[in-house]
């Protein structure tokens, strides 16, 4: 298992496409990085230049925790272009860098060769962890290069409650708590927690693909189903209950239209296991190898 695991990671990191997509991950999410944060600095100057006297001092509140790391970079930071398309296209970055393997394997006839050496259990598992792996990979690398890279612009301040209209994270927000007190680790929370459901939505086309070999529906159709359930969501059942269900948002580290509970979190995570246990168990083990 150890061998196959490793060869199909290694497939999965050495082929264009994982390498497109991260690039293109990297490159929105650095320039979003970039953008940012130095237009926050740019805006702070003129606000202190504006209100220093001659003498140095500041007629007004210099407040310097209106603007720093932990509200600045992508997560939190949400009036850029550079935060709507990375968390809009953030699905798509878990896809494609290998979740139409399985579909090109079976297409090819590869799959049933390799199911015949090391039987499906072992091939199936091997192909979700690749496909999570690098989904989740993805998404990791391009969300800590964009937290470094406004690290680099704008000063990590500890977020003040004096200064609470300047942050999106209201008491009720999931990890608010930790936002208020370690700052550091409620974005590294919400950083893994993109990346956990990267690597899960990497694994849907790979079960989808015991229904079909064709890489376009396998890669568009779930993307739009995600689009379709945030309307259904948005007009149905998150205005009664206040609560946000979409992924789209929730993963975001500031409160959206509603509010972000944990326990949507991990029904998110526990759905997308399920479907991909039921669809593999019911498909996977019972077609014929041959």
């Amino acid at each position: 298992m150890k061998t196959l695991l490793l060869l199909e990671c290694k497939k999965a990191f050495q082929n264009k496409y994982f390498k497109m997509t991260l690039a293109l991950a990297l490159a929105v999410a650095i320039s979003a990085g970039l953008y940012a944060g130095i237009s926050a600095m740019n805006r702070m100057k003129i606000y202190w230049d504006f209100h220093t006297l001659k003498d140095g001092s500041m007629d007004r509140n210099p407040a310097f925790s209106m603007l720093t790391l932990y509200n600045t970079w992508i997560g939190v930071e949400f009036t850029t272009w550079g935060h709507s398309l990375f968390y809009f296209l953030l699905p798509m970055f878990a896809v494609l860098p290998y979740g139409w393997s399985l579909a090109e394997e079976r297409k090819r006839g590869y799959a049933n060769q390799m199911i015949v050496r090391v039987g499906r259990k072992k091939y199936y598992a091997s192909k979700y962890l690749a496909a999570f792996i690098s989904g989740a990979t993805v998404i990791v690398l391009a969300l800590t290069a964009n937290y470094l890279t406004t690290a680099c612009v704008v000063p990590a301040l500890r977020p003040d409650a004096a200064e609470e209209l300047y942050y999106a994270v209201p008491p009720d927000q999931f990890g608010a708590w930790l936002f208020w007190n370690q700052p550091l680790l409620y974005d590294v929370l919400y950083i893994v927690i993109a990346s956990i459901f990267a690597g899960l939505w990497a694994c849907i086309p790979i079960a989808l693909s015991f229904f079909t070999t064709k890489r376009l529906p396998l890669l568009c159709v779930p993307f739009v189903a995600l689009i379709g359930f945030q309307y259904f969501a948005d007009q149905m059942i998150a205005p009664e209950f206040y609560l946000e269900l979409s992924p789209l948002r929730f993963l975001q580290a500031h409160e959206t239209y509603f509010a972000t509970r944990g326990i949507i979190i991990l029904g998110w995570f526990a759905a997308l296991i399920g479907i991909v246990c039921i669809i593999t168990w019911r498909k996977g083990t019972r077609n014929d190898v041959l």
